[in-house]
């Protein structure tokens, strides 16, 4: 029995090891859409990868990807404008009235396209004919001064060691108890 029930902790014990953390969510949908008759869901991380390359290639090297979505329109309920435009209007935190953004439109053919945009408080507003993978990005300020780079959040780490070694310590405590006895 005792070395059934050593064996049993032992296993839980290496497993748990092993799950000490989980991968942090993909993508970059930290947004909603406030347009009425426009749905949001979550990119593609093939579509994140690539707007955050385009991104640094057209846009600017130290440009931020803030956040990455598709688009759909319900063409009954949308407001299209005179021009055959949307004018869709996004709720993202990490935006200030102040900053210089810029949002990107992926397109069929694989190519992005920069379009206008108008930062509010926790806004982006934005006018678009087509509806694909669209990227809102952050461009530094010419004259900010460099910032050290930031590792990516790649996980969330659990305090799984101290459960492990209470389980660990009373396993050892009940063999030894069984073993004077």
């Amino acid at each position: 029995m005792r070395k059934k029930f050593f064996a049993v902790v032992t296993a839980i014990m290496v497993l748990a090891m092993g799950t000490t953390c989980f991968a942090a969510e993909s993508g970059t949908t930290n947004a909603t859409t406030e347009t009425k008759g426009i749905t949001m869901t979550k990119a593609t991380e093939a579509q994140v990868t690539a707007a955050k390359a385009e991104a640094a290639k057209s846009v600017a090297e130290k440009a931020e990807v803030v956040s990455v979505f598709e688009l759909t329109a319900d063409t009954a309920v949308a407001e299209k404008k005179a021009d055959g435009t949307y004018e869709v209007t996004v709720k993202i935190a990490s935006v200030a009235a102040t900053d210089n953004i810029v949002v990107l439109h992926g397109l069929a053919d694989g190519t992005w396209e920069k379009l206008a945009a108008k930062a509010g408080a926790g806004t982006v507003t934005f006018s678009t004919k087509t509806f694909s993978p669209f990227a809102i990005v952050k461009v530094p300020a010419a004259s900010a001064a460099p910032e050290a780079p930031k590792a990516p959040a790649t996980g969330v780490a659990f305090p799984i060691a101290g459960v492990v070694a209470l389980v660990s310590a009373a396993g050892a405590a009940v063999c030894t108890k069984k073993a004077r006895a």
